[in-house]
């Protein structure tokens, strides 16, 4: 038994998935339960001929013709799909009022199949629309029974064990129904869950080997920088180097951030957050750029006015926002000068003097461009704003709580 389902689940799927547009993957569940709907009008179409009922077979087989072409036009045309969609609930709504009138209007359609077409109409056109068409069926089941009374209309092509036999099957069509579209929707849900799990198991992979081969480069990397380094700081205290060539030491000390911030880009997230002591933070970025703050003969002065409340990851703060902002002002200032980092509850401002700061600002040897995009990027993330603004030769750079 469960082998017959799973072929005729094969067929279904492959069907629908054959009907839907290119590009348009999210319509397949309303795409499954078009062919539902066309399922049971073609069983009823054989059902209703087979207890000798002709008018109502072919009332279904005009169904049956009006969905295929819905269908068809959905897949070869660039018709709108909700043209489509609203037009298999107007075939469903009005086949099954003919049929009443074909059994005498005795029986309240919407009474008989009240199920069907907010099953089909909530699925196919949304909740609204689907809710109007329910109650527009209603309304014209109700006017049609009153006006059938009101003229006497007596035509019936059921005699009673024809009655009885549309009655029993009417019984079993409603849960049919229901399982069908509830079981096609938990089937294409179930489908989709597990394809997001591979394609998340997929891209975790990615990440990781990503993550692999980014750790070995800066590892690599850094290590040969350092190397240069010292060499170059142990032939300027043997005097090889003109101090005209001290700009290399700029161009070394760029590199050293660059890979700084290429470590530290996966660690902009809302994990372990807290108040942090921004005083012992500047403390340690002062001794990561001790070098160039003494070739500049520059001071870091913090002023602590309040405690700094908002709550971030401290080490991906100090790396993607502190870090950025005082590496930019100790490359932008001028020699001989100060920073000054003041701290309040809800901001902290790092203001330099030196050279004029532009959006446009290029200075060779002064900087990757990367410093500020990792700024208002960490700060978006995070829920706080990211503000640099100059007055002349001083450039104040403010971090604060939205």
């Amino acid at each position: 038994m469960l082998a017959i389902f799973n072929f005729f689940k094969k067929i279904h799927i492959r069907i629908t998935e054959g009907f839907i547009r290119e590009g348009e993957y999210g319509s397949s569940v309303k795409i499954g339960i078009m062919f539902i709907s066309l399922y049971l009008w073609i069983i009823q179409v054989i059902y209703c001929f087979s207890i000798g009922l002709p008018i109502d077979s072919m009332i279904c087989l005009a169904a049956v013709v009006l969905i295929s072409i819905a269908l068809t036009m959905y897949k070869y045309t660039n018709i709108h799909e909700a043209v489509v969609f609203n037009s298999i609930v107007f075939v469903t709504v009005f086949a099954i009022l003919a049929a009443n009138f074909n059994a005498g209007m005795q029986v309240n359609p919407t009474m008989m199949f009240f199920c069907v077409v907010p099953l089909f109409g909530i699925p196919l056109t949304g909740f609204k629309r689907g809710v109007l068409w329910t109650f527009l069926s209603i309304g014209i089941s109700m006017i049609s029974m009153f006006l059938a009374n009101k003229l006497n209309y007596s035509w019936n092509e059921l005699n009673p064990d024809q009655w009885f036999n549309v009655g029993l099957t009417n019984l079993f069509t409603g849960p049919v129904l229901t399982l069908g579209i509830f079981g096609y929707y938990y089937l294409a849900n179930k489908k989709l869950s597990q394809k997001l799990v591979d394609n998340n198991k997929k891209l975790s992979s990615y990440y990781a080997q990503k993550e692999k081969l980014l750790r070995i480069i800066t590892h690599d990397v850094s290590r040969n920088v350092a190397l240069l380094s010292s060499n170059l700081e142990l032939l300027k205290e043997n005097e090889k180097i003109p101090s005209d060539y001290d700009f290399m030491f700029g161009y070394i000390y760029n590199i050293k951030n660059i890979l700084l911030n290429s470590t530290a880009l996966d660690q902009q997230n809302k994990s372990n957050l807290g108040v942090i002591n921004v005083e012992n933070l500047i403390e340690l970025i002062q001794i990561e750029h001790k070098e160039y703050l003494e070739y500049k003969k520059l001071l870091i002065k913090v002023n602590v006015q309040e405690k700094f409340m908002v709550p971030v990851n401290k080490e991906s703060f100090k790396i993607n926002v502190l870090g950025n902002l005082i590496s930019n002002a100790i490359k932008f200032s001028n020699k001989n000068s100060s920073i000054t980092v003041s701290v309040f509850t809800n901001k902290i401002e790092i203001e330099n003097t030196g050279l004029k700061f532009s959006p446009r600002t290029n200075v060779p040897g002064r900087g990757s461009g990367f410093g500020l995009p990792i700024v208002r990027e960490f700060s978006a993330v995070n829920g706080l704003d990211f503000n640099i603004s100059a007055n002349g030769d001083v450039t104040t750079a403010t971090i604060s709580k939205n």
